[in-house]
């Protein structure tokens, strides 16, 4: 997916490069307008890919709050299992614990992923 979003935004780059070489020669002739449909056309192309990139994103989030639900439900069961050797104070603290690192994971995570992004652009 880095790769795609890399590879949509090299056209616009080069537009961008191109116009930054002739833009003189652009307002002597008033060209300015003929670029700007060819430029809106490569500014949509290129951020098609970064929509998909924060959808993809957004469920991986999705997809680690379901697994640390899945977590806290294997808590919950094993210590309804065992109610009668595990003591409630530990399963209290280890629900609590499992809550309270749902968003320092997913902060985690998302932010790698940003990262090999970030990285792939370099």
């Amino acid at each position: 997916m880095r790769t795609l979003d890399l590879e949509e935004k090299a056209p616009l780059y080069a537009q961008f490069l191109d116009i930054l070489k002739l833009i003189a020669t652009m307002r002597v002739f008033a060209k300015q307008i003929a670029s700007a449909p060819m430029n809106y056309q490569l500014v949509d192309k290129s951020q098609r890919s970064f929509g998909l990139m924060y959808v993809i994103e957004k469920w991986l989030g999705v997809v680690l709050d379901f697994t640390v639900a899945c977590l806290a439900t294997l808590v919950v069961s094993v210590a309804v299992a065992l109610r009668k050797t595990v003591s409630p104070g530990f399963t209290g603290v280890s629900l609590t614990q499992v809550v309270s690192f749902t968003p320092y994971f997913n902060v985690m995570i998302l932010l790698w992923a940003q990262l090999q992004r970030a990285m792939a652009a370099v």
